[in-house]
């Protein structure tokens, strides 16, 4: 298998809570992965896990981020060589 980059991009999953929260990705699957970190939230937080599922992945926050919580991601997927 190769990874294949699906796509690159900034989402303010903020208001939610601590998660986990579902973030769409077209095309993802369980056997992906998804590089993620946080650019800036409303309360100091971390990510304490990533799940890539079925066209989009869970994350889930050590505590509420609060209103905002801004995040740039890069989600790849696992294709057959």
């Amino acid at each position: 298998f190769t990874n294949g980059l699906i796509t690159a991009a900034g989402i303010n999953v903020g208001g939610a809570g601590a998660g986990p929260i579902f973030v769409p990705v077209i095309g993802l699957t369980p056997l992906g992965f998804v590089n993620a970190n946080i650019i800036s939230s409303s309360n100091l937080v971390t990510i304490t896990s990533i799940v890539p599922g079925i066209n989009g992945f869970n994350i889930t926050f050590s505590a509420d981020p609060g209103a905002s919580a801004i995040i740039v991601y890069q989600a790849f997927t696992a294709q057959p060589q």
